[in-house]
């Protein structure tokens, strides 16, 4: 192994232990939200749905993040500003850690 495979393998084992957390914001479809949504992250996916609230079928959006658990301040100023912005009763925000595990039954 070269010195430089070494090292970027070691970047790769460090961004990977930075990168913790998957974020979800569930939001409403409403024009420049995600604009409104990109203001706080520089990387996203954006996975259209659709939603119920209270009744009633809605077009939405989830905003999904991978990051540190650090970044969950962000994630929320990013929501409370979609809520206030488009006028919503509620924005659902959901994180969770991002191991994998995995289990292998066998006889």
């Amino acid at each position: 192994m070269t010195e430089l495979t070494r090292k970027l393998g070691q970047a790769q084992e460090d961004f990977v232990r930075e990168q913790d957390t998957v974020f979800r914001v569930y939001t409403e479809n409403l024009p420049g939200t995600s604009a409104l949504f990109g203001r706080y992250f520089g990387g996203f996916t954006v996975i259209s749905a659709q939603g119920y609230w209270r009744g009633t079928f809605e077009a939405s959006l989830i905003f999904e993040v991978i990051g540190k658990g650090s970044d969950l301040q962000n994630v929320i100023h990013a929501a409370n500003d979609i809520r206030h912005v488009n006028h919503q009763q509620a924005v659902l925000v959901a994180w969770q850690d991002s191991k994998f595990h995995q289990l292998l039954l066998t006889e």
